[in-house]
C-alpha cells in the first residue's frame, strides 16, 4: 500500500514534468532525457540509475566495462571467448584447437618462409627443453636402448653440449636437424635401404657402375732392340725378325683419358622451404 500511495502521490508531478517537457521535445530535446525526468519524479531512483549505465547504441559495444565478463554471462566458454576474441583465422584455428588436431607433436611443418608458425619449432638439431614441450617429447623420444646413439630425437642434460651430455633422464630433447637435407622414407624393414634406424641421417653416395671408352683408332709403334746373328729389326707391327733377338721391348702410348665431371656434391633439382616440428 505505501508504494502504491508513493506513485500516486508522484503522479501530479509526474503531469507536471510532462506539461513542462513536451514544449522541450518540440524543441529537440530527446526522448531519453524525458524518460529520465520523468522516472525521478516519480522517485524510482533505481531505475533511474540503471537507465542511466545503459549501453549506448552508438558505442557499438565498446563500453562495456569486462568483456570477457560478458561473454560469460551471456553463456559462453573459454574457447567461445577466445574465437571470439581471434584477431584473424590463424588465432582463431588456434582458439578452435584445429592444429592440435591436424597436425599432432612431432610431425613435419613445411613453410614457405623464415619464421616457425604458431605451434611449431624450426627443425634444426637444436636441444628444447621436455618440460615446456612434453607432447613432442613424448613423440620424438628415440628411447633410453638408442639415446647414447641417436643423431636425434635423444635426450640430454645441456643443450649447449647435446652430443656431449646425452642423458635418459635429461632435461632437453634434441630436434632433428631438416636444414639443407633431402628426405628419404624409413625402409621399416622393406629392405631398399636396409641397416638404418629411424633416428640416423645418411651421407651422400655414388652407386658403383663403370664407363664406356670411346675410341676412333689409334696404333701401337713396337720396336725390339738388334740382336745377335746378324737380325735385322722388324717393321713397325710385323712381329719378330730372323734369329735370336734379345733386349728390351719399347711402346707408345694412344693417351687416352678418362675425365671427371660434376661438382661438390650429387644432388636432384630442388627447392629449399624451412621445415618445421609441431611441439
Amino acid at each position: 500500500m505505501a508504494d502504491e500511495r508513493v506513485r500516486i502521490d508522484a503522479l501530479p508531478a509526474a503531469v507536471a514534468v510532462l506539461d513542462h517537457e513536451f514544449p522541450a521535445m518540440r524543441a529537440g530535446q530527446t526522448v531519453k532525457l524525458i524518460v529520465y525526468d520523468l522516472v525521478e519524479a516519480l522517485g524510482i531512483d533505481v531505475l533511474a540509475s540503471a537507465l542511466s549505465a545503459r549501453l549506448a547504441i552508438s558505442a557499438n559495444l565498446g563500453d562495456i566495462g569486462d568483456a570477457d565478463a560478458a561473454l560469460t554471462n551471456l553463456g559462453g566458454t573459454s574457447v567461445g571467448i577466445s574465437l571470439f576474441k581471434s584477431p584473424d583465422a590463424n588465432s582463431a584455428a588456434v582458439a578452435l584447437g584445429l592444429l592440435d588436431y591436424l597436425v599432432r607433436p612431432g610431425d613435419l611443418v613445411i613453410v614457405h618462409g623464415v619464421s616457425a608458425r604458431s605451434g611449431t619449432l624450426k627443425a634444426n638439431g637444436a636441444a628444447v627443453s621436455r618440460t615446456t614441450y612434453a607432447d613432442l617429447d613424448t613423440a620424438i623420444y628415440c628411447g633410453d636402448a638408442a639415446n647414447p646413439v641417436a643423431e636425434w630425437g635423444y635426450r640430454c642434460t645441456n643443450p649447449a653440449n647435446p652430443t656431449g651430455s646425452r642423458s635418459t633422464t635429461g632435461t632437453h630433447i634434441v630436434l632433428p636437424n631438416y636444414r639443407g637435407e633431402f628426405i628419404r622414407g624409413w625402409d621399416d624393414g622393406r629392405g631398399v635401404d636396409s641397416g638404418r634406424s629411424l633416428w640416423a641421417s645418411q651421407s651422400q653416395a655414388i652407386q658403383s657402375h663403370t664407363h664406356g671408352v670411346t675410341d676412333p683408332g689409334h696404333a701401337h709403334n713396337h720396336y725390339q732392340s738388334l740382336g745377335t746373328g746378324g737380325a735385322s729389326p722388324p717393321a713397325p707391327g710385323s712381329g719378330s725378325a730372323g734369329g735370336a733377338l734379345s733386349g728390351m721391348v719399347l711402346a707408345g702410348f694412344a693417351g687416352i683419358s678418362i675425365q671427371s665431371t660434376g661438382g661438390t656434391e650429387t644432388r636432384p633439382r630442388n627447392l629449399s622451404p624451412l621445415i618445421c616440428i609441431k611441439y
